[in-house]
This record gives structure tokens, C-alpha cells and sequence, in this order.
């Protein structure tokens, strides 16, 4: 019977808490309710390290560095997100050490980032394209403002639309147009162009000359090259992480350079469009020739600069052929050239001017004619 009353009093006791009644109640933990609010949640995604490329302000690109208020000094912000809702904002200077860094929270939900950092807190949409994270808010002002980072991330993938020789077109520094030889930093050789290839070279051409086709020497540092979502990263020289899009024929690249402006380069295809016969691609140089009829010294053939001692022509499949003059091993002089194939030619355009080339192959030599102010040429060429 003891037992009984035991039990009835502390089924009481439940009752009563369980009522809340006059204040006496125990709450449950704050960390189930949260005012009917769900946990935190943090996009898996996002996870891992970015860093800001390109901002716009009401669409029109502009500098990083005042939309993101950087630190005097600051050539790049790095963004950290942690999987546990750590976030860290690193601003480093040109020497690589971070000038200052932030430290707070993140959590996602619906399409939001919410921030807080010591100074305050604010919420950004966002969207994920493979590597390209881009955000987007309204300021109090009314102002809009458009966000892109690239994921630091190893590549080795490479995008086979880049594939070809690109000729820049148009440059802007912050959203402020720069003539192309902002690029070379010579007015003599006014044009700049890159190649993208797949054994993941990324060669740059500094041009001017007659045609803009005569390469600068000498020539620019090889650059090893991959990219993957929407990324593509430079892996030797400076490095750098660029955002990159390619639309009707056009490649677009944004990076950020030494001083941490946003460098926007627009890029047209370099090579000529149409029909470029298989069995030409890759390097030859020539072995023989005649003009009219009479053996001559190659150097006079082609009008080698004085000492040249051989050339090569080199095809690539995108229609560009680069013509390097050799003093022994030295690279004397070169230039970047367009070609294509049609009814037994190769129509060269040349940087002293246009040139069909008739053309047949015998095994693995190749045999060239044309006719110029010096007469009728005959020129064999063999691999390599």
C-alpha cells in the first residue's frame, strides 16, 4: 500500500510539470525549440576554400577591393568555410602573409549564406556552379551587387573547348576599358594571344609587325594549364585561380592581377576557320629547294634574317601556324600565322601578306609550291 501512494505522488509531480502551471515548469532545451526555428544547416558544397575574382555593382563590373572594403595592401580575400560552421576571411598582401583575418560563423538555408563576423551579420543569396560561387544582395542604398569566387582546388581536367589559339579583343581593369598592349606593355607589339593545349601547355604571344602576327622575343614563359567547373588555374609562373566562360565563339577570363584589380580579358578564336587537312598537323622544316628550276640556299627561299641557319613550320588543327627562324639552337625571330586547306592548297596568311601554297605529300615528305616576286619556288619538308 506504500508503494502505491509512493507512486501516485510521483505521477503527480510529472502532472504538474508537465503543466507548466504558475511558472513552475522546466523547460525543455533551448536547442529543440529554437523559437520553432529548424538547427543550422551548412551546404556540404560550400566547404573548403574561395577566393573573390569579380564583383558588379547595379552590373557593372568594379574593383573587389572597394566592394569588399580590403585592408590597404590587400591583393587577394580569401574565403574559408568549415563543415562544422566555422568560417574564416583571410586578406593577404603581395607578399603572400595575411595583412588581417576574420573569424565567425556561416549556416545556409533556402538559397542563403547568413554570415556573422565581429562587425555584424548580414545574409547573401547564392547559387553554386561547379567551381564559381556567386552572390547577390541589395545594399540599403539600393544598390545591387553581384559576387563571384573560384574554388581553390586542385584540376587536372582540361576543357577541350579551349583547345585553340585565342587573340584577345577587348580588356578592363575594374570595369575601366584598357587598349590590348595593357597586356604586352609595349605599343610595338600591341596584341596579346594564348594558346591552350592539350597536353596542357598555355603559351602567350606578345604580337606586332606587319599583320600583328611577329611573336616579341623572347618569347613568354610556358604556363601548365587545367580547369574544371567554370575554373581554370595556371599552374606555373604566378599563380592563379580565373573564372572563365565561353559563348558564341567568344572566351571571357577574369582573374585578379599582381595588385589585385580584377583583369577582365575577351578573347576571339586566332586561326582561320575551315578545312585543315590531318595529314599536315605538327612540325616540319625544310630539307630542299629550287627556284625556278635552279637549287638554292633555303636562307634566300624564305629571306631568313642574316645568320639563319632553319625554320620550322608548325600546324595546329585550330588553323594557326607558327613559323620559328633558327641561329643554330637560338630562336632568331617567329611569327603566329592562320592557315587552311582547300583544292590542293594551303592558303597562308602570312604577316607580309596572303599565299596559296599548292601541295602533295610523298610517304611521310611534303613537297611545297608557290609563286612570289622571286619566281616559281619549289621547297620539300620533312617531319619534325
Amino acid at each position: 500500500m506504500k508503494g502505491i501512494m509512493v507512486l501516485l505522488v510521483l505521477l503527480a509531480m510529472v502532472l504538474v510539470v508537465g503543466c507548466g502551471g504558475a511558472g513552475q515548469g522546466i523547460s525543455p532545451p533551448a536547442e529543440l525549440t529554437m523559437g520553432g526555428v529548424s538547427p543550422a544547416a551548412y551546404d556540404s558544397t560550400l566547404v573548403g576554400t574561395w577566393v573573390i575574382v569579380h564583383v558588379t555593382k547595379d552590373g557593372a563590373d568594379t574593383a573587389c577591393s572597394i566592394v569588399e572594403a580590403w585592408p590597404v595592401g590587400t591583393v587577394r580575400q580569401v574565403l574559408e568555410f568549415s563543415p562544422t560552421g566555422a568560417c574564416v576571411r583571410y586578406f593577404y598582401g603581395a607578399s603572400g602573409s595575411a595583412i588581417k583575418t576574420d573569424s565567425g560563423t556561416w549556416s545556409t538555408s533556402a538559397g542563403s549564406i547568413t554570415f556573422a563576423w565581429p562587425s555584424g551579420s548580414y545574409v547573401r543569396a547564392y547559387s553554386l556552379s561547379g567551381n564559381v560561387l556567386t552572390t547577390t544582395h541589395s545594399s540599403a542604398a539600393g544598390h545591387a551587387y553581384v559576387k563571384q569566387y573560384a574554388r581553390e582546388v586542385a584540376l587536372t581536367a582540361r576543357d577541350t573547348a579551349l583547345f585553340k589559339t585565342w587573340k584577345a579583343t577587348a580588356v578592363s581593369l575594374n570595369g575601366v576599358s584598357r587598349p590590348v598592349s595593357y597586356l604586352t606593355g609595349s605599343t610595338t607589339y600591341a596584341q596579346f594571344a594564348r594558346s591552350f593545349a592539350a597536353n596542357g601547355a598555355s603559351q602567350r604571344y606578345l604580337l606586332g609587325g606587319a599583320g600583328s602576327q611577329l611573336i616579341m622575343l623572347p618569347k613568354q614563359g610556358v604556363q601548365n594549364w587545367a580547369s574544371g567547373g567554370g575554373v581554370v588555374k595556371y599552374l606555373t609562373g604566378n599563380y592563379q585561380s580565373a573564372i572563365y566562360t565561353i559563348a558564341s565563339g567568344a572566351l571571357t577570363i577574369w582573374q585578379l592581377d599582381a595588385q589585385g584589380n580584377t583583369l577582365k580579358v575577351t578573347y576571339g578564336r586566332y586561326g582561320a576557320a575551315g578545312a585543315h587537312d590531318p595529314l599536315l598537323l605538327g612540325a616540319r622544316h625544310p630539307v630542299s629547294g629550287t627556284i625556278n628550276g635552279v637549287s638554292k640556299p633555303l636562307a634566300q627561299i624564305f629571306g631568313w634574317p642574316t645568320g639563319s641557319t632553319s625554320m620550322k613550320m608548325i600546324f595546329a588543327a585550330d588553323g594557326t601556324c607558327e613559323q620559328p627562324v633558327y641561329t643554330g639552337t637560338a630562336l632568331t625571330s617567329d611569327e603566329l600565322d592562320k592557315w587552311y586547306t582547300a583544292a590542293g592548297a594551303i592558303n597562308f596568311t602570312f604577316a607580309r601578306g596572303p599565299q596559296a601554297v599548292s601541295y602533295v605529300f610523298s610517304g611521310t615528305s611534303l613537297t611545297c609550291s608557290w609563286t612570289d616576286s622571286g619566281g616559281q619556288k619549289v621547297v620539300v619538308f620533312a617531319k619534325g
